[in-house]
């Protein structure tokens, strides 16, 4: 390779590379000092050998620097490399140490198998509380900051700010593992959320407890009939009120049932299907008779039962059947309210907690019970769901002074 003394004059009469070659000249007074000519500019590097591999600095591009300054740096450069430091090692530590909080979230969100609603819980955390932090290097985070975030989250909002830092908490963790020097030894140190842990700072929650009261829960059965026979409903109110009239039944979950697809139904064997709940249990649930009966009056228009035409192919939410609902009974209820107010049902209708935490597809406490039950097919509470239907259709009969329930526009009537 060209040698020569890289001074100003010898560079400046150095013409560029031509179209798809490097052309490199090492400097004569400095060893292991060089420029790299390409097609487009000339570049000062310094390189030297390091555990039998050579190892290289870019300096900067000429004129931006000048030959006296790039010396210079490639004398501390060639002096680092010396004493035994690797730069290409260093770079990677730069690199790893330079990750912020908002690429941490974006890769836990790709390479985690995450339920839609926990990626929309990331981001709007991400968009809002930790916005401030999302360009940040992670390694930028300490605990006295952590700390102080959290009681101004908490100022806001106790529950917001106990699910942003338990989210936090775990992209850290998820960062420990991901990132890591060459030597394998991680970037990042001590989860700075110990802290809140440590002193005691997570917020008490109370969690909810509404529900539909037992003596409104005919009456708000027949608020969602009296919608379904509005002659001014719409197909997609329809489908709100058919949805939330199968929470009611079933004990869904909101995304469960808004979500549910024919093939995860079985009206002929009364039977509905999870197979990626958010315990990640799969299950199998008995259908009610009436339960059926809304399944069946659905049209089938694509491949959900409560489809809609909006980018999802289904419904989303059922907020508007609920708040008839709420004004009806003169409670403010939310369609995760019906759910209790099924587990609510079930004890009133002497139903064991076992059972209704099995329906409603909750884990079960109790060892033994994990063991020796069935926790995958339910079809064995068949009675169980049937009484809880039978059981809402008569409440429904005593609030309706027509002592009759009937599913407008399906020619079903339940007496």
């Amino acid at each position: 390779m060209p040698k020569a003394a890289l001074t100003k004059r010898f560079i400046d009469d150095i013409e560029l590379a031509p179209a798809g070659k490097t052309e490199f000249y090492w400097d004569t007074d400095l060893a292991g000092f060089a420029l790299k000519v390409t097609p487009k500019k000339k570049i000062f590097f310094a390189q030297a050998r390091v555990g039998g591999k050579n190892r290289r600095v870019t300096l900067g591009a000429y004129g931006a620097l000048t030959p006296k300054q790039a010396r210079d740096m490639a004398k501390m450069e060639l002096a680092k490399i010396a004493q035994g430091e690797d730069p290409s090692v260093e770079r990677q530590k730069h690199k790893a140490q330079a990750v912020t909080l908002g690429q941490v979230a974006a890769s836990y969100i790709k390479t985690k198998i995450l339920k839609p609603n926990s990626i929309k819980d990331i981001n709007k955390h991400m968009n809002a509380g930790f916005s401030e932090w999302a360009d940040r290097p992670l390694a930028q985070v300490n605990r006295a900051a952590t700390k102080n975030k959290f009681l101004e989250m908490g100022e806001r909002s106790h529950a917001q700010a106990n699910q942003a830092f338990r989210i936090f908490r775990a992209l850290w963790n998820y960062a420990v593992a991901e990132y890591r020097y060459p030597d394998d030894s991680p970037v990042f140190g001590e989860n700075p959320v110990n802290i809140i842990s440590e002193q005691n700072l997570w917020n008490t929650v109370q969690p909810r407890n509404t529900k539909i009261p037992l003596d409104k829960a005919g009456l708000a059965w027949n608020t969602l009939q009296g919608l379904n026979r509005a002659m001014a409903q719409s197909p997609a109110s329809r489908t709100m009120v058919d949805a939330t009239m199968y929470i009611f039944l079933s004990g869904a979950r909101v995304d469960e049932a808004t979500g549910l697809t024919w093939d995860r139904v079985n009206t002929e064997e009364k039977w509905w299907h999870l197979d990626d709940p958010k315990n990640h249990h799969k299950v199998t649930f008995p259908l009610s008779d009436l339960a059926c009966q809304i399944v069946n009056s659905r049209p089938r228009v694509n491949e959900y039962v409560f489809a809609s035409n909006g980018k999802y192919g289904h419904i989303k939410d059922v907020r508007t059947p609920m708040k008839k609902i709420s004004e009806a009974i003169k409670v403010n209820v939310t369609a995760h309210d019906l759910r209790r107010t099924f587990k609510a049902i079930a004890v009133e209708n002497g139903i064991e907690k076992w059972k209704f935490d099995l329906l409603t597809n909750h884990k079960l406490a109790d060892i033994s019970s994990k063991h020796y039950l069935d926790t995958d097919d339910l079809l064995y509470l068949r009675d169980e769901i049937n009484t809880i239907a039978a059981w809402i259709v008569e409440q429904a009969r005593i609030a309706n002074t027509n002592n009759v329930i009937t599913m407008a526009g399906r020619n079903a009537k339940v007496i």
